[in-house]
């Protein structure tokens, strides 16, 4: 392809293409292009992830209204295809700051590692086997979807946990954490000055090293019927500690992760959702709700049963449209963004970077 190219200039406003372009680590626009040719084509294991992924969007597609957006949102969410969301869908979740949901991630690699999991675990696989069966249908995933840098980062950190796991090791999530980000360096140095691979890490860091801290601390402190022995405890007693005990966590892993990212929003995409802990609490688990019959119903449709698929697509959908309807409720109150353009980079690296020396010095501290 010829044409002229050029640099981005060094300011760009939030929500445009440049912006977009220097998000995914590009710096450099092509304009002014001629005809293209096709020098050669691509591999043929790329050309059959590009038909298969062609292919699981006709599966998601089963059984779908007429009329709707949410099919956008639902292939864009289990298949990384962001192509699919219509432009103001696109600015309500990017202004929320839940625009993370439609990156094959951690989140979504996560689900599809526990829903084979479970399957390998129903057809009563050894574990000491199912790595060698679920890393590789895991990793053909993340083909299909793009291979995305972050889903690449996310199926390394899962590779290490999992292989630790069948190996009767002692599972340390951050040992794997560390492990994965020195592989991808060492394969990619490049990745560093990515804002997706910092971000990436910095939260999981932040994660692990202050939300499930603090959510140790708050799970001791709301400690509901403590005095009451469990074989006396009733079923609304039980329902009630259960669901505390889940939103204590989310709480606690939301507002980690918040605390972690809000400094590099607003250094490097110019704004800052104050509301993202509470959106991204409801949003989370109910993307897990959407991936998980997701990824069943593409399951059986590859069996022959899109009748089931047509339901589990159903089922999605309505969880999507809750999400839709939480983003759009959120934009509705008062400061629910708040714009920071010219926020200044060092600024944000300088705070992100005595965070985490806080977090490492208060944890080794704990921990003596």
């Amino acid at each position: 392809l010829k044409g002229l190219l050029q640099p981005l200039s060094e300011k760009t406003s939030p929500g445009t293409f440049e912006s977009y372009l220097k998000e995914t680590g590009i710096h450099y626009q092509f304009s002014r292009t001629s005809d293209h040719s096709v020098l050669r084509e691509a591999p043929p294991f790329k050309q059959i992830c590009h038909d298969f992924n062609q292919r699981l969007q006709g599966y998601l597609k089963l059984g779908q209204p007429e009329e709707t957006e949410l099919t956008g949102i639902y292939i864009a969410m289990l298949l990384g295809q962001k192509a699919a969301l219509e432009s103001d869908q696109k600015d309500r979740f990017r202004m929320t700051g839940t625009m993370h949901l439609f990156a094959i991630s951690g989140l979504h690699i996560g689900v599809v590692a526990a829903v084979i999991a479970q399957a390998l675990l129903l057809i009563r696989i050894p574990r000491a086997v199912t790595p060698f069966i679920g890393l590789p249908l895991l990793y053909f995933y993340v083909e299909v979807t793009g291979a995305a840098p972050s889903a690449i980062r996310a199926f390394l950190m899962v590779t290490f946990f999992w292989c630790s796991l069948a190996l009767n090791r002692q599972r340390d999530p951050l040992a794997a954490m560390i492990a994965s980000a020195i592989f991808v360096l060492l394969l990619q140095p490049w990745q560093l000055w990515l804002i997706g691979f910092q971000l990436s890490y910095f939260v999981v860091f932040s994660i692990l090293l202050l939300g499930l801290p603090l959510y140790k601390a708050l799970a001791h402190w709301h400690r509901p019927f403590r005095d009451l022995p469990d074989k006396d405890l009733k079923p609304w007693q039980r329902t009630y500690m259960w669901i505390a005990d889940k939103l204590l966590l989310l709480t606690a892993v939301s507002l980690s992760a918040w605390l972690m990212s809000a400094p590099l929003s607003a250094a490097h995409f110019g704004l800052i959702a104050p509301y993202a802990v509470a959106v991204n609490l409801l949003l989370v688990n109910l993307a897990s709700l959407a991936i998980s019959p997701g990824v069943i119903s593409i399951a059986c449709a590859l069996l022959h049963a899109p009748a089931i698929s047509w339901f589990l697509n159903h089922a999605a959908w309505v969880t999507l449209a809750l999400m839709d309807l939480i983003v759009g409720l959120n934009l509705r109150l008062p400061f629910a963004v708040i714009e920071c353009p010219d926020f200044p980079k060092w600024l944000g690296y300088t705070t992100v970077s005595l965070f985490m020396a806080a977090l490492l010095l208060a944890n080794t501290t704990g921990k003596n």
